[in-house]
């Protein structure tokens, strides 16, 4: 997984959930996170989740999501700084699920299988599990604005879109 991919991966993980501080000084705070599909999309995070980011560079997961289930799902991204696109792509959830390293431990923190296909399921994460990101330090200064992020996902199910609106900073 490229560079940018993986800095896409972290950032969504860390928009999707609310505030984070603490971690190499940087902090996120969410203006605001929506599920941009109709009433029937596929995946939908709820609103309330939160995140914080301790000093050790530990995502601290706290919220619930739900899907319906799906065998298949390729989704479309876009990253935005300062208004200006940085990223965009496409790329294979049910791929990412498969490899090996954060994105498993996201999906082992909310007691997601790890594969799909993926059943219907409501699930939470209390914040009992840690997730280290110290690794992905380096790559905090690319991200510092204002940030958005539009996801679309295709499965065989139906369709998921979610949107982003954070700020990362500096302290």
């Amino acid at each position: 997984m490229s560079l940018a991919v993986k800095l896409y991966v972290f950032l969504l993980i860390a928009i999707d959930i609310g505030l984070c501080s603490a971690c190499n000084g940087h902090k996120i705070r969410v203006v605001r996170i929506e599920n941009c599909g109709n009433s029937e999309q596929v995946m939908k995070v709820d609103t309330n989740f939160t995140i914080s980011l301790t000093r050790e560079c530990e995502i601290v997961i706290k919220g619930c999501g739900e899907t319906t289930g799906f065998r298949t799902a390729k989704a479309k991204y876009t990253l935005y700084r300062n208004s200006n696109r940085i990223i965009s792509g496409t790329y294979d959830v049910c791929d990412t699920f498969n490899s090996k390293g954060m994105e498993n431990d996201i999906l082992r923190s909310f007691n997601m299988s790890a594969s799909c296909p993926i059943k219907k399921m409501r699930t939470c994460s209390d914040g009992t599990q840690t997730i280290n990101v110290a690794k992905y330090k380096p790559i905090w200064p690319y991200a510092i604005g204002n940030l958005d992020v539009n996801i679309r996902i295709n499965h065989d199910s139906g369709n998921s879109c979610m949107h982003y609106t954070a700020i990362v900073s500096k302290e």
